[in-house]
């Protein structure tokens, strides 16, 4: 399978859109800005309902000793089962994590890819590295930045003791047009409404439709023997990132269907609030038509264990939609994606230098 198979694989899992629910006109608009949230900390004002259940699904992820630790990355191992259409793939990939924007993917053929301080870079099978960088390699980037839409997602979950929230509410029914799925019972489960910046959604072109743009001419790729320069490579400095995140730090829509036992998250709906001019939810498109790119997911969480004092999901099964495209508006039947962990370990001691290749070091 090649480089861009797997990322848009991967990619899949961290999209989605604003979604019609009961709670649309009720929910704060956000309007504080991302900058202002403290993690962990529960909105002024928010309902006491609300406070409980959410409380409760924190405690059931986590042991109290771990009540204060920060989670800032993780290493994982899975198995990934991915469909489009009729076609499914199987493969399985090493992962790591650090926020916010470090990620390296180990693949089966001893080829890596991934983006750090640095930039975005591969590793061919051979040990040498390629720089990602040029307009010839958008799609590429663009495929890195969903798949740290995905990881974003499985931190924030790991972690929800550490997630930023602008508003949280109670919903008195499930979300609209859930996937039908064996042996769940929306109604069964208690459902909370958060918007935080903390989760991801970005995207993506409708199946069928990658093709209809023309690509930008592709030149091979070219081997870096040196670091890029700060410029060539897209790479931030800290206060410049600190700046543009205040200035448009998105926010993400995220229903959460609660056990009412064992209080732990069984099911997510992930949808991005409309804040953009043209009123999809999603920010930076650059095509013509962005509704069509918008969209959703909802996210069947199983098989939880132990991990450094938390609780974290070992099988995601991922469901997709398409509100804006009327043949792909409903949920699927199977879901479009299957995870299972192989080992997983959420981790403090990833460091940043770590995601820049050896030699751009």
């Amino acid at each position: 399978m090649s480089i861009a198979a797997v990322c848009c694989a991967l990619a899949l899992v961290g999209q989605s859109p604003p979604q019609e629910s009961p709670s649309e006109a009720k929910a704060p608009a956000a309007e504080a800005g991302a900058q202002e949230l403290v993690p962990g900390a529960l909105p002024a004002g928010s309902p006491p309902e609300a406070q409980a259940l959410w409380s409760a699904m924190v405690d059931a992820l986590r042991e109290p000793a771990r009540r204060s630790t920060p989670i800032e990355g993780f290493q994982i191992h899975f198995d990934l089962r991915a469909r489009a259409g009729l076609q499914t793939n199987d493969l399985q990939i090493e992962a790591r994590y650090l926020r916010p924007d470090c990620l390296a993917l180990e693949l089966p053929s001893r080829r890596a890819i991934g983006i750090g301080p640095a930039g975005p870079w591969l590793r061919e099978s051979d040990g040498s590295f390629l720089g990602l960088v040029g307009r010839e390699y958008a799609s590429d980037q663009r495929m890195l930045q969903q798949t740290l839409a995905l990881a974003k997602n499985y931190l924030a979950l790991s972690a929800p003791h550490r997630v930023r929230l602008a508003s949280l509410i109670e919903l008195t029914e499930p979300p609209a047009n859930l996937p039908d799925v064996r042996g769940l019972n929306p109604r069964f489960l208690d459902w909370v409404e958060v918007v935080t910046p903390d989760f991801n959604v970005l995207q993506a072109e409708p199946p069928g439709r990658e093709g209809d743009d023309e690509p930008a001419p592709r030149t091979p790729p070219r081997r870096v023997p040196s670091r890029p320069t700060g410029a060539e490579a897209g790479a931030q400095t800290p206060a410049d990132a600190s700046a543009e995140q205040a200035e448009a730090e998105p926010m993400f829509r995220v229903a959460i269907g609660i056990d009412r036992k064992s209080h732990l998250p069984e099911v997510l709906v992930l949808s991005a609030v409309e804040t953009d001019e043209a009123g999809t939810g999603v920010r930076g498109t650059d095509t013509a038509n962005p509704a069509e790119q918008v969209v959703e997911h909802c996210i069947r969480l199983r098989e939880f264990r132990r991990d450094s004092g938390l609780y974290v999901p070992w099988r995601l099964d991922v469901y997709q939609r398409w509100p804006h495209v009327p043949e792909i508006s409903a949920y699927s039947d199977q879901p479009a994606q299957e995870i299972d962990l192989i080992n997983a370990r959420l981790s403090t001691g990833l460091e940043r230098h770590e995601f820049i290749p050896p030699p751009w070091r």
